[in-house]
């Protein structure tokens, strides 16, 4: 799992970004488009705190390949403006491609980072992010615990 190779053709990546992740994957890690800024930007929320990975990085199985892969999916939408307001069919709203990222930690369970194999899924996974980090104009951690 951790040789997880990122999109690298434009096909790779456009049919990442039409894939539709299994019900249960997105209702056990979600992740929403909540409203748009006043500059008309995306805010999008992670509910980190509800993800349980360390059952599927442990499991090491199909849910993990999914949820790679719809972790992947969220940040090549990010880097194409996947989130971007659409007024009508020939205004696309704002101009930019930046995103609002609010990181809601409630209901964060410890236990999620007493497993290596989980911390470093995790580490990984914001090693990713950092990809895209030009499109998130500011973001947020919510209901975190100081560490």
């Amino acid at each position: 799992a951790e040789n997880v190779v990122q999109p690298s053709t434009e096909q790779d990546i456009s049919d990442l970004l039409e894939w539709t992740p299994p019900e249960k994957i997105k209702q056990e890690y979600p992740t929403y488009l909540s409203g748009y800024d006043y500059e008309n930007r995306p805010v999008i929320v992670i509910l980190t705190g509800k993800w349980d990975t360390r059952r599927v990085v442990e499991e090491d199985g199909q849910d993990l390949k999914d949820l790679l892969r719809i972790n992947d999916q969220f940040i090549e939408r990010v880097k194409n403006g996947y989130y971007r307001r659409r007024v009508n069919e020939s205004d696309r709203g704002s101009t930019d491609d930046e995103i609002v990222l609010i990181i809601d930690y409630d209901g964060f369970d410890f236990r999620q980072f007493q497993s290596q194999k989980n911390t470093k899924h995790a580490m990984k996974f914001f090693e990713n992010l950092e990809s895209c980090y030009d499109k998130i104009a500011y973001g947020f951690i919510v209901n975190a615990n100081s560490l």
